[in-house]
Parts: structure tokens; sequence; C-alpha cells
């Protein structure tokens, strides 16, 4: 099975290498075939305690997210960097909670248009 570009897929979308390793665009091992449960990677929260908020920066929801001019990302009230969606993030773009620590891994995330 393959994608739209030729590349190898399992039978839920994603991207696999030949022994069956979920893989990122670049190729490299995102989860080994031994953690996969059913195919799907094991989930990314195994307690239940979650909010949104840790993950989210600090502006009005009436603000007009904007760059810094004199660096290509966005800061919330706090001067924390923030991407387009208002996440928290890293110089690595990768999604961090308010301590700093990466949640979700740059190269995990995908890119939504429109």
């Amino acid at each position: 099975m393959v994608d739209n570009l030729g590349r190898p897929v399992n039978a839920n979308g994603y991207l696999i290498d030949k022994i069956g390793n979920i893989i990122n665009t670049k190729g490299e091992p995102v989860f080994m075939f031994w953690e996969l449960i059913q195919l799907e990677p094991p989930k990314l929260f195994t307690f239940t305690e979650w909010t949104i908020d840790w993950i989210k920066g600090n502006y009005s929801p009436t603000r007009v997210l904007g760059f810094n001019p004199k660096e290509d990302y966005l800061y919330d009230d706090d001067q924390r960097m923030i991407n387009t969606n208002g996440y928290l993030i890293d110089r690595g773009e990768n999604i961090i909670d308010y301590y700093g620590r990466i949640v979700f891994k740059n190269d995990l995330l995908v890119v939504s248009k429109g």
C-alpha cells in the first residue's frame, strides 16, 4: 500500500519503512513496529488529566496574532513564542508546555492551510 506520492504506508495511512516502523517524511523512525497497537502508535496521553491551556499562549481572543518584526516568530502577551494557532513553541517549532517541555515534536505535526 502506498500514499499519493508512492511512499509505503500501513493500513491506517502512516508512513512506514521496510520493517513496519512508523517514520517521518525524512525516513527517520518515530515509532518502532513493536510499539504499535493495531498499526497505531501509542496514545500520546496515557493520563486522564490534561488541559489544552498547558500548551496555549497567553493572548486575548480578539488579538490579531502578529509577527515580531525583528524575527519571524509570533509572541504571546508574555513574550513567549507561539505558532499561528496560538500554541507555545520552541525555536525548533516543537509544541511545548508552559514549562518549556516538548509535548509534540515538529516532525509529527501537520501544517494546515486554508
